[in-house]
C-alpha cells in the first residue's frame, strides 16, 4: 500500500521537476536570444555611427538651410545693401574625400529708391582637407548661373541670366547620424551682364553663412 502511494506521489512530482527544469532552461536561452539580437543590433548602429563620424560612410544626401551675412561689392554694393539672407544646399558624399553639392540662393537689397538683386544657382564639389573625428574642413568650388539685377535712381538694368563661379571654404560638424552643422564663406562671381546702349552690370558678392544638414 505505501509503496503504491509513493509511486502514485513520486511519478507526477518527478514530471513536474521535469517540465520546470526544461520550461527554465527555455525561457533562459531565450532570454539569451533576445540579448544576443539586441546586442548585435545595438553594434551595428555604433559602428554604422562611428563610420558615419570617421567619414568611411559613403553615398549619403544632405539637405541643408544658410542664413549669414551677404555683403556686395561693385555695381551691387552701389545699389544696395548688405543684409542677413537664408538660401538652401544640397549634399551628396560621393567618396572619402569629396562631395558634390548644390546651391540656391536670391536676395533683395534695396538702399532708398535703388536696389540690387543677386540670385543663383550653382553646382560643385567640395574637398575635404582631414577628417578629426566629426570635424572636417573643407574647400569648394562650383560653376552655375547667376541672374544679377540692379536699379538705380535713373533705370532699371535687363535681367538677364549669366554663367559665373563660386569659391568657398568652410567646415562641417557631425553632431549625430542625422544633423550635422557648419560654418561656410563663399565667393561668388558672376559674368558681366551686357545691356542696350548702357555700361555692362558689374557685381561680385560674399558671403559669411552658419549652415545646419539633415541627413538621409
Amino acid at each position: 500500500m505505501i509503496s503504491k502511494i509513493s509511486k502514485s506521489i513520486l511519478r507526477p512530482a518527478v514530471i513536474l521537476a521535469g517540465l520546470f527544469i526544461f520550461g527554465v532552461q527555455t525561457q533562459a536561452q531565450t532570454v539569451k536570444q533576445l540579448t544576443s539580437s539586441k546586442s548585435a543590433k545595438k553594434n551595428s548602429g555604433a559602428a554604422a555611427a562611428a563610420a558615419l563620424l570617421s567619414g568611411q560612410e559613403l553615398h549619403i544626401h544632405s539637405v541643408g538651410i544658410g542664413i549669414g551675412q551677404t555683403l556686395l561689392m561693385s555695381d551691387l554694393k552701389d545699389n544696395g545693401e548688405d543684409k542677413i539672407t537664408a538660401e538652401l544646399f544640397y549634399n551628396y558624399k560621393a567618396s572619402y574625400s569629396f562631395d558634390f553639392y548644390a546651391n540656391l540662393h536670391y536676395s533683395k537689397h534695396e538702399f532708398e529708391d535703388t536696389y540690387s538683386k543677386t540670385a543663383g544657382l550653382i553646382f560643385g564639389a567640395k574637398g575635404k582637407l582631414f577628417h578629426y573625428d566629426a570635424f572636417q574642413p573643407f574647400l569648394a568650388a562650383g560653376l552655375g548661373f547667376f541672374r544679377p539685377q540692379i536699379k538705380t535712381e535713373s533705370y532699371k538694368s535687363d535681367a538677364k541670366t549669366v554663367f559665373g563661379y563660386q569659391l568657398g571654404a568652410g567646415a562641417d560638424f557631425d553632431l549625430n547620424r542625422k544633423i550635422s552643422v557648419g560654418a561656410m564663406a563663399t565667393f561668388n562671381d558672376p559674368f558681366d551682364v551686357d545691356q542696350e546702349n548702357r555700361s555692362d552690370v558689374e557685381g561680385y558678392y560674399f558671403k559669411v553663412l552658419l549652415t545646419v544638414f539633415y541627413k538621409f
